[in-house]
């Protein structure tokens, strides 16, 4: 099925689309390069959006986190300074408007500007997702300054005692609230990222979190559980299709709430893993999402455009699929993600799980 712009009726202006029109202005280019993307939707030639792992270090130990079997892979090194440069070359090349930096814990990086300038901001959109601990009024200030556009803060319920649970660490949900504070002072934009499973969804917890973001216009990502890395194997908090319609209710009644997998760019890509968004782990392995854990390849020793045509010969990403593969589609995680659940050694070789049809 492809790809295809929403009819305006279903594609309520919302903070992406000012965003564009604002790109006009600040970055041209990364502007040009959406527009090429919307004129050509289901080109095999580009990828739209790239998570880096760029480092796996970071000081919580969050319940659910899916790094942790990832950190095994060791075997081609790890991003460095030239390597990231020589790939966000390639990726502008091809297209990417959007780069996600994340760990571990990013702030943690003391290379940090160095590691944002290799990127060069006014290429792309670039964001970074965070725990929260290190962003204070002077850090906030910093990033804005290094050229981060973006700032994913993680809450994952309005009630404080349930997010410190949840993030393991006393006093955290605090630092999250104080640091989309110290990033509203500063004009650099705070986005709330949050966790939710069949369990957690209709609480009151996730209820306060999404009226704090309502009482602040900001973006709010909810984030479905997925059976992977520390929550591997765990079904039983998968979401159903009646919670599916009811975050799709949210969207509806405030469009700055929204799934990986809602319409953007006035642009319905399901699920995004390979056709729109790849996540690249702190080793070069490329995987077709965070929670994918196969690689296509290693991009410290094969260009990302070979990497991108393996992904699209395999049916199961290359064909639209209107469920996130990972946290929804069951036949999917057993067939497939259920040979990551007794494995140490992540990630498995694309080629031993899936069948790549020809050229």
């Amino acid at each position: 099925m492809n790809r295809k712009p929403n009819k305006k009726k279903e594609t309520p202006e919302t903070h992406g689309e000012v965003y564009r029109n604002n790109l006009k202005i600040t970055k041209p280019k990364v502007y040009k390069k959406i527009q090429n993307y919307l004129n050509d939707l289901n080109s095999r030639e580009r990828v739209c959006s790239i998570d880096i792992a760029y480092r796996w270090q970071c000081n919580m130990n969050c319940t659910h986190c899916f790094t942790t079997m990832l950190k095994n892979s060791s075997s081609k090194g790890q991003f460095n300074i030239h390597r990231l440069k020589k790939f966000c070359n390639e990726a502008d090349e091809m297209g990417v408007f959007a780069i996600s930096l994340q760990g571990g814990e990013p702030l943690l990086w003391k290379d940090l500007p160095d590691i944002i300038d290799a990127m060069d901001p006014k290429r792309f959109n670039i964001s970074i997702v965070t725990n929260a601990l290190l962003l204070d009024d002077i850090m906030a200030n910093n990033l804005k300054d290094y050229g981060i556009d973006r700032v994913c803060i993680s809450i994952d319920s309005g009630i404080q005692s349930e997010h410190d649970k949840f993030r393991n660490f006393p006093g955290s949900f605090n630092k999250s609230i104080n640091a989309v504070e110290a990033c509203l002072k500063c004009d650099l934009t705070p986005h709330i990222h949050t966790v939710v499973t069949h369990q957690s969804l209709y609480s009151d917890g996730f209820n306060k979190i999404v009226n704090y973001a309502k009482s602040l216009n900001l973006g709010i990502t909810v984030l479905i559980a997925i059976p992977a890395g520390k929550w591997k194997g765990e079904t039983d908090l998968l979401i159903n299709e009646s919670d599916a319609k009811y975050i799709h209710k949210l969207h509806t009644e405030y469009p700055l709430l929204r799934r990986d997998i809602t319409p953007v760019n006035g642009v319905d890509t399901g699920c995004r893993a390979v056709t729109y968004a790849l996540y690249i782990t702190s080793f070069g392995e490329v995987l077709p999402c965070p929670f994918l854990h196969f690689t296509l390849g290693n991009v410290f020793e094969t260009p990302l455009s070979q990497i991108l045509k393996k992904g699209y010969r395999i049916k199961e990403f290359r064909e639209y699929s209107s469920q996130c593969l990972a946290g929804e589609d069951t036949d999917f995680i057993c067939k497939y993600m259920k040979q990551t659940f007794d494995n140490n050694m992540l990630p498995i070789q694309v080629e031993d799980v899936f069948n790549l049809e020809k050229e």
